[in-house]
Formats: C-alpha cells, sequence, structure tokens
C-alpha cells in the first residue's frame, strides 16, 4: 500500500469486550444493530464499524466481542466520543458489556 493508499485508509479502532453475566447475545446484537451502529457511522470521521462474535482460536479468548471501527484519525474517535449521540449510546452500552473486561487500542496499516 502507497503513502496515499494508506491515508485514505486511515486507522483502525481495535475494541475488545465480554458480555455481562446473563446478558443474551441475541439482545445484545439486536441493540447494537439498530443503536449502536447507526450512531457510531454517523460520527464525523469514522468510516466503517465492524462488530465479530469471537468463536475461538488456538487459545482461550479473553474477550468475546470484537469490534474494528475505521476512522481517519485517532482524534476522529476521541471527538466522536464527546458527542450527545455517542455519550448517549455508551451509557446503553454499559448495561449490555462488561467493562473491566473492556480494551481500546488503535493503529494503521505500514
Amino acid at each position: 500500500m502507497g503513502n496515499s493508499e494508506a491515508m485514505r485508509a486511515g486507522i483502525k479502532i481495535i475494541i475488545t469486550y465480554k458480555l455481562k453475566p446473563g446478558i443474551s447475545l441475541g439482545n445484545y446484537q439486536r441493540w447494537s444493530q439498530e443503536v449502536d451502529r447507526k450512531v457510531v457511522l454517523a460520527q464525523r470521521g469514522i468510516r466503517s464499524f465492524e462488530l465479530y462474535l469471537i468463536k475461538g482460536g488456538f487459545a482461550k479468548p479473553t474477550f468475546r466481542i470484537l469490534e474494528i471501527i475505521t476512522a481517519g484519525r485517532w482524534q476522529d474517535w476521541l471527538d466522536a466520543l464527546k458527542t450527545p449521540a455517542m455519550t448517549a449510546g455508551h451509557k446503553q452500552w454499559k448495561r449490555f458489556c462488561d467493562k473491566k473486561s473492556l480494551r481500546v487500542v488503535y493503529g494503521k496499516t505500514f
């Protein structure tokens, strides 16, 4: 990937977490598709949002949910988190997700 392509690609924000005990995966999936996805994608600088249910691997996964969000810059994500829509969405997210398991990192293609 050339430099100009890498700049257009932006950054990937990787978010992992577990659901709280007793939370229905179906209810979480519905909320994520009907609310979270729409709110995240409406934010300035956010280009894509992918959500994965982790099924397994070579080692026991330390999380069940993986989000991959593409943004122009890390600052776009930080700015998005401050919007009223994202603040309200985060309050709803806390009903479903185990905050202690939350991990957020970002990176870019090189």
